[in-house]
């Protein structure tokens, strides 16, 4: 999975710090291969988290390759070239 995120995430305050970049890395480690999942449990970590209703603008994006990973074509190289259906 590729998870794009703005500071918005990160800097979600909380009680004496922000929600930061080590407490986000642990839910998605932990987290299962469903982007909607991992946006419901970021979700809810922030909810939970967060003191206070001042909120800076959030966005998350989650992407999982669903796509075909067969090689399809070597280069000179020899390395394999993934194809995309």
């Amino acid at each position: 999975m590729v998870v794009f995120y703005t500071d918005g995430v990160t800097d979600t305050p909380g009680e004496h710090d922000r929600f930061g970049h080590l407490r986000l890395m642990e839910i998605l480690r932990a987290a299962r291969p469903d982007p909607a999942v991992v946006l419901q449990d970021v979700e809810n970590a922030l909810r939970e988290f967060q003191t206070g209703s001042a909120v800076d603008d959030r966005a998350i994006l989650v992407l999982r390759y669903v796509g075909d990973r067969t090689p399809s074509l070597k280069i000179p190289s020899g390395k394999p070239i993934l194809r995309s259906t």
